[in-house]
């Protein structure tokens, strides 16, 4: 029976030690849960590492777009520059074509000045008509 007990009174012993150990656990979570400042702390730092995520993305969200309206302002100085540079070519002979013919008009009028002293008299009739017409 010496045994008995002695097996019994070491099943307590290790029971009263694993109690022990559980109560010891209890106790430190209840003084964290009661640490106001503790928490507090840890909640701020929480949100301060959630806004700062936050920043990141947001940094990198506006690089991106920044990225994005580079590429597009490239594009349509590109675009512009393409035509003009059209429009360049387009007009180039105007100028030259409008200053021949102007040319040609007047060696025609030197030669015969009758026809451009004609021509100007049916101008200058037409804007009689017109401005008749439009008094009306």
């Amino acid at each position: 029976m010496s045994q008995d007990h002695e097996q019994d009174a070491e099943e307590l012993r290790e029971e009263i030690e694993q109690t022990r150990e559980e109560l010891g656990e209890t106790v430190e979570a209840l003084a964290q849960k009661v640490d106001v400042k503790a928490r507090a702390e840890e909640t701020a730092a929480e949100v301060k590492d959630q806004a700062q995520e936050k920043v990141a993305e947001a940094r990198e969200k506006a690089t991106e777009l920044a990225g994005a309206a580079q590429e597009k302002a490239a594009e349509v100085r590109a675009s512009a520059q393409e035509k003009a540079t059209e429009w360049r070519a387009a007009t180039d002979g105007w100028a030259a074509d409008a200053g021949a013919d102007a040319g040609r008009a007047a060696d025609r009028a030197r030669e015969d000045p009758r026809r451009a002293i004609a021509a100007a008299a049916a101008v200058v009739l037409l804007a009689v008509l017109v401005v008749r017409a439009r008094r009306r």
